[in-house]
């Protein structure tokens, strides 16, 4: 009588498991999960409000350098955050190591990674005595 239970129970959990591995597919973005999120407001048009003119500069018709932080980054990280991270690489190897990072730590597109990797590296500069 247990084993019969126990047969089901491993049954039930394996259909729920194959259920949800399923949904989890199906809810998959068309084109196999690759699309990017939707941009935020104020950032696909190539201009942002923020407190410095440099970095509300659009680069090339582009979102700025601010923007493209703030909805790539800023969701999961705070700028101080992130510019602390970055001070605790020696300043010569901090732009090969940040080019690194964002190839793989939820890599933005190709054309945002130089504005990050330029604002990133200017806050870091500004933050430092």
């Amino acid at each position: 009588m247990r084993d019969r239970w126990l047969r089901e129970y491993v049954v039930a959990l394996s259909t729920l498991a194959l259920a949800a591995s399923v949904l989890f597919a199906f809810s998959r973005a068309p084109d196999g999960g690759t699309s990017q999120a939707p941009e935020p407001p104020g950032v696909s048009g190539g201009t942002f409000e923020v407190g410095r003119a440099s970095d509300a500069e659009p680069s090339a018709g582009g979102p700025s350098r601010a923007a493209v932080f703030e909805a790539r980054c800023q969701r999961c990280h705070s700028l101080e955050e992130a510019v602390a991270l970055v001070e605790k690489v020696t300043a010569g190897e901090r732009e090969a190591w940040l080019s690194q990072l964002l190839t793989r730590h939820f890599p933005p597109p190709e054309a945002e990674r130089a504005p990050l990797v330029d604002y990133l590296l200017a806050e870091t500069e500004r933050d430092e005595p």
